[in-house]
């Protein structure tokens, strides 16, 4: 069902003045087999440059969020399950099952329309080695083997690993390589990823 079917549905159930909407892809176009577009993002699905893990989303409830308002904060898919939780009326728990939440509830950011200061977080991804971690303007990317969800054993390659480092604010396109100008900031981001990857290996380790 296209999303405008969604929201004629609601409108016709009496029911749109009520109902968080959230729209969102998954991830980067393709760009290989099908005549996806990314651009001036780099690269496209598959990879943790911006062209694979960059995309928009829409929300909309009515009398809650300011409507018209663009955001350019950066949150993740992670945080849909905890700011739906918040819209319901139910408390965020700590775990979902064994596995610790780690999203953040968006409402009070959405009610405001982005006019409070966002949180202040660093975000993390790891495709099977294709590896990334965001704050603020600066990234780092980077890409090793394939670990097959065995993230002890990769444990000592993402140590050893040279990075990419972006200042995205700058460089959306992540064309212009800083990691050997801004030493300090490579390596506190890198030694921010390497501690979340190892928090990764005890919680999610494939047996």
């Amino acid at each position: 069902m296209s999303q405008e079917n969604v929201l004629k549905t609601l409108r016709d159930l009496g029911l749109a003045q009520d109902t968080l909407v959230i729209w969102v892809s998954d991830n980067g176009a393709m760009t290989d087999e099908y005549p996806g577009r990314n651009s001036p993002l780099r690269d496209a699905k598959g990879s943790t440059y911006e062209g694979g893990i960059r995309v928009p989303a829409v929300m909309q409830w009515p009398k809650v969020i300011p409507a018209g308002i663009v955001s350019r904060t950066n949150v993740v898919h992670f945080d849909v399950f905890s700011t739906i939780l918040d819209a319901a009326g139910v408390a965020i728990p700590q775990k979902n099952g064994d596995m610790p939440i780690r999203g953040i509830s968006l409402l009070p950011y959405l009610k405001r329309g982005g006019a409070m200061p966002p949180v202040d977080r660093a975000q993390f991804w790891d495709l099977y080695g294709r590896m990334a971690a965001i704050h603020g303007p600066w990234k780092i990317v980077a890409t090793g083997p394939n670990h097959h969800g065995h993230f002890s054993k990769a444990i000592p390659v993402v140590e050893q690993t040279d990075f990419e480092l972006y200042n995205l604010d700058q460089d959306i396109g992540e064309a212009n390589n800083l990691a050997g100008t801004h030493v300090d900031i490579y390596r506190t981001l890198k030694g921010r990823y390497v501690d979340w990857f190892k928090e990764m290996a005890a919680n999610y380790e494939r047996k």
